[in-house]
């Protein structure tokens, strides 16, 4: 029967992540839990909802070796309510785990863990490294065009596509697509990495350039070992969208440079009316180096203008509020280049001195999506 004893705070800063993998609410009352396992004065906590998995060993002290799945709920619950410093942690009879210190003693139900499932091994496939900041900064670019309504498996995922010793991470759903490409030397191959995924990711990546994480993809799985966690999930089947082709036929018939927090002040104002049940359009006019932004509903109108290196004939698009501001606050950049091309009519969206990064969105006023 497990016994260990371990600090407080170091235990629960580990059990909180972990514990995101585990089962919200599910059928199998084991994948509700996380799985403790002691050995070696080492424990090693695991969250698994067989879809996503999160793993993570820390050293502990005076232990003795064994393991129990534990409802993650009430795990991390009573960890954080013990008082700060060494907490001991002991199995007792009839699969009990005891948490407690000179002051408090909290009692919880466990269950075996001979049902708890096995998370997947990668023995071949594919494994490259990059580091932790980089990758961070590209998922938080590109993850948020991910589709949160199923209407095709690969746009609830970001693409990862290795492509002439170039990594390009690309999300999209139907009516916008978000793209970052960064150098990375590697043979060609690609995985859809789902969207619930990501958000794990993110949370556990530092932004630390000089750490690296190691990404091993083997043909349905991947794991990402970030320092001394270890997550698991299962990839999406299926063929992406030709992301560079509708790039390409994006031509930027009619450009403009501006201030990228000019516009995003403009576009927020237009949220004072905006909200889930009133979608109307942000409307833009691009005329004589000048953007005028435009929102009409029910409950009240924006009208703003602010400045442009615009010197076209006059333009006149429409689009989603919403999608136009997630863009902007997640293209990192000062200054950019907005363009409309003369046949798509989509928004490109890029920093003035750097193509490796781009949104692209449809507009409101047009049937044809991307």
């Amino acid at each position: 029967m497990l016994k260990l004893t371990v600090n407080k705070s170091e235990l629960f800063k580990v059990l909180s992540t972990v514990a995101q993998a585990a089962a919200s609410k599910s059928t199998i009352n084991i994948l509700q839990g996380i799985l403790l396992n002691v050995e070696n004065n080492v424990l090693t906590l695991t969250g698994y909802d067989l879809e996503i998995g999160i793993r993570c060993s820390i050293p502990v002290k005076d232990s003795t070796d064994g393991e129990l799945v534990v409802n993650s709920t009430r795990l991390c619950s009573a960890v954080s309510k013990m008082e700060d410093g060494d907490i001991l942690i002991e199995e007792k009879g009839n699969n009990y785990l005891f948490i407690s210190n000179s002051r408090t003693t909290i009692k919880i139900p466990g269950i075996e863990s001979k049902e708890y499932p096995k998370l997947p091994q990668i023995t071949r496939g594919e494994s490259f490294e990059i580091s932790e900041g980089l990758l961070k900064g590209m998922i938080k670019q590109t993850s948020y065009a991910v589709s949160s309504i199923d209407i095709k498996p690969s746009f609830t995922g970001t693409y990862f596509h290795i492509k002439d010793n170039k990594l390009n991470l690309v999300s999209t759903d139907k009516f916008r697509i978000a793209a970052r490409r960064e150098e990375l030397v590697h043979e060609d191959f690609e995985f859809i990495v789902p969207g619930k995924t990501l958000g794990k990711l993110v949370k556990v990546l530092s932004d630390d350039e000089e750490k690296k994480v190691t990404i091993a993809v083997d043909r349905n799985q991947s794991i990402f070992k970030i320092g001394d966690y270890s997550i698991f999930s299962k990839l999406i089947e299926g063929e992406f969208s030709d992301y560079e082709k509708i790039r390409d036929e994006n031509d930027e018939f009619y450009s403009a440079v501006l201030s990228t927090e000019d516009f995003i002040a403009g576009v927020d104002k237009t949220f004072i009316f905006l909200s889930d049940n009133c979608k109307a359009s942000v409307d833009l006019t691009f005329e004589n180096n000048s953007l005028n932004i435009y929102c009409s509903t029910a409950n009240g109108e924006v009208d703003q203008t602010i400045p442009a290196e615009y010197d076209n004939e006059k333009l006149e698009i429409s689009f989603n509020g919403r999608f136009l501001m997630e863009a902007l606050r997640n293209i990192n950049a000062d200054k950019i280049r907005v363009g409309v091309s003369s046949r798509m009519r989509s928004f490109l969206i890029r920093p003035v001195d750097n193509e490796n990064t781009w949104a692209l969105i449809a507009p409101n006023n047009r049937s044809k999506r991307i």
